[in-house]
């Protein structure tokens, strides 16, 4: 299973979300330049197309290109709605860029049927900020109507020549249906929680819409057998929304040479879908990995490890054979994300420290206390690793010996939700600043050595 590190076109810079580039990085913090970006409460992580063009999704229902050379600003699109999120994009080979949409407006249609939420959509845009197409994510039926889906998660994009593109991402629904299992009463109603996994190609066309996860509240039944009266509800699934929390990993190659591996979360661990994308059709069911909670999105490293995290602890996996590499999962005590490279994992957790893991996952070799939180995933070049805070922007060695800071204090809170892209030259974008509230900017820091 190949993970490529010569791209950062989509979240976690490439379909695994290793968030690894293999290029050196500066020693320095040096700012190129500074692009301020049109008003928004925040933005997408940042990536970049083939010509070098960077790419952000904005809160508020834009897409903008940025010129690498000098940070113009080259177009600033409304693709949705003021009151849609554009979830971190991605872009395929020819330049076109492909986003996810999702709206944070509740509104319920109250006439009949009811139709629950928002439309999402999936929407491509050319590298000249036109509109191509934009086509509206199916709905699932439940008891009373129709229900949109939610989205908390990026898009992976595989792509070849002539514009072929295969966009994949994960979306969450929640029906009401009949909890008579749990009251005894064919009139209760509950809550069904359902995970899809999708595929769509170039032209908007839909190859795949795959539940592969479906939930109810209820835990156990005590006495009598099977459930009764007595059964009881558990917690709904953990919902806090985070960025990119649903991306999911795959592994393969446009043109397909064998079927691909897909690798996606659930609320009762992680599903190895296998999709032949010659002839666009599923292989076998859905293999189950346990996880409690699986938080945030797996990562996949070049060495073919695979990370799956939890709120707790961190479980390496064998991608090839879809089994736990360790006895015990490596206790780690609190919510990271993760990158890396190839034997050395860097865990950025939350409230501010940065653990560095060999991969045999034992015992974290080296931490460092950060100022500041962080949601985003670090990005890592071949020589550094680079952090984003609510704090600042920072650099470390990979040995974590020194680090570098650019003397830059983002504004928190709303810093730390966007992840560091690295260009093919080393340059390193960060979105920040210090009035990032009402007018974020995107800075590149020198590829210069």
């Amino acid at each position: 299973m190949h993970v490529r590190t010569d791209i950062w076109n989509q979240f976690g810079g490439n379909p695994a979300g290793s968030g690894f580039r293999a290029v050196q990085t500066s020693e320095r913090m040096q700012i190129d330049w500074q692009s301020p970006l049109p008003a928004s409460p925040g933005t997408s992580s940042p990536v970049i197309g083939p010509d070098g063009t960077i790419y952000v999704g904005t809160l508020n229902g834009r897409l903008l290109a940025i010129d690498p050379e000098g940070g113009n600003l080259k177009w600033n699109v409304e693709i949705a709605e003021y009151h849609y999120v554009v979830q971190t994009p991605a872009v395929a080979d020819d330049g076109t860029v492909y986003c996810l949409c999702t709206s944070t407006a509740l509104v319920h249609d109250h006439r009949t049927p009811r139709v629950k939420g928002m439309p999402s959509f999936v929407i491509s845009v050319g590298s000249n900020g036109v509109i191509r197409w934009r086509v509206p994510i199916e709905t699932l039926s439940d008891l009373f109507g129709t229900v949109n889906c939610s989205l908390f998660g990026a898009p992976r994009i595989l792509s070849g020549p002539q514009g072929s593109a295969r966009v994949i991402f994960a979306l969450r629904y929640e029906l009401v249906v009949s909890y008579e299992e749990v009251s005894g009463d064919p009139e209760s109603r509950g809550p069904l929680f359902v995970r899809v996994l999708a595929i769509v190609d170039e032209s908007g066309r839909f190859l795949l819409f795959e539940p592969y996860e479906e939930l109810k509240l209820f835990v156990d039944a005590h006495g009598g057998g099977g459930f009764d009266t007595t059964a009881h509800l558990g917690d709904p699934p953990f919902k806090e929304p985070e960025p990119c929390a649903d991306t999911p990993v795959v592994f393969g190659s446009f043109p397909a040479r064998e079927p691909w591996a897909i690798i996606a979360a659930g609320e009762k661990g992680l599903y190895q879908i296998t999709w032949d994308a010659r002839e666009s059709v599923l292989v076998g069911s859905p293999k189950h990995f346990p996880l409690a909670q699986p938080f945030p999105a797996p990562v996949a490293f070049p060495n073919r490890l695979l990370v799956g995290l939890t709120r707790v602890d961190v479980t390496l996996i064998d991608s090839d054979t879809f089994s736990k590499l360790l006895p015990k999962a490596t206790k780690l005590g609190g919510i990271a994300t993760v990158a890396g490279g190839l034997r050395q994992m860097y865990f950025l957790f939350r409230y501010g420290a940065l653990f560095v893991v060999d991969s045999n996952g034992a015992v974290p070799v080296k931490n460092f206390a950060l100022e500041g939180k962080s949601v985003a995933f670090p990005a890592l070049s071949a020589n550094h690793v680079h952090i984003v805070t609510t704090q600042g922007f920072t650099k470390f060695s990979l040995d974590l010996h020194w680090s570098a800071s650019n003397n830059l204090l983002f504004d928190a809170p709303h810093a730390g939700l966007s992840s560091p892209a690295i260009g093919p030259s080393g340059e390193v974008y960060v979105v920040g600043g210090p009035n990032f509230a009402v007018a974020p900017s995107l800075f590149r820091f020198t590829s210069e050595r």
